[in-house]
């Protein structure tokens, strides 16, 4: 908070949308926003809020299984994920993003093993603390179990 300038650069990912506030975290950035399109923002005049530069949790995770149905299922439900890490509470998100990780490195070594199933719990907690967006990735949880055998 105070006067002056702040200048980020090489932002990389969605910096959401600092102009109405409405996707970013905290308060609502006042004063003058500038979001260029070398991914980069600069925010001056009397500015105060936060900027969330939304990658930090983001699932990245490479499939990298042989088995070409499992392989899909696991990039659906990376896909769905990173929906529900976005309607997540920020102090939330890390957690959610470790289960989701944990499962998906699990699933694809087929090792279903109490970390697999913790994760497992984990993630559909989160598709319930998030309703109609987590409806997706909870359906994806049972598919994957048929596709390794069961649980």
């Amino acid at each position: 908070m105070g006067n002056g300038n702040i200048s980020f650069g090489n932002i990389g990912g969605n910096v959401g949308d600092i102009t109405g506030g409405d996707k970013v975290a905290g308060d609502k950035v006042s004063g003058s926003k500038t979001v260029n399109n070398n991914n980069s923002v600069s925010v001056g005049g009397n500015s105060s809020g936060v900027i969330n530069t939304g990658d930090n949790n983001t699932i990245t995770q490479t499939i990298t299984t042989t088995n070409n149905d499992l392989k899909e299922l696991l990039e659906n439900l990376k896909a769905e994920a990173n929906k529900v890490i976005e309607a997540l509470p920020i102090e939330k998100q890390e957690e959610f993003k470790s289960d989701v990780e944990t499962f998906v490195t699990n699933a694809q070594e087929n090792k279903l093993d109490k970390y697999f199933k913790v994760s497992k719990e984990g993630l559909l907690e989160a598709t319930k603390a998030v309703g109609e967006v987590g409806v997706k990735l909870a359906g994806y949880i049972p598919q994957i179990l048929d596709a390794l055998g069961g649980e």
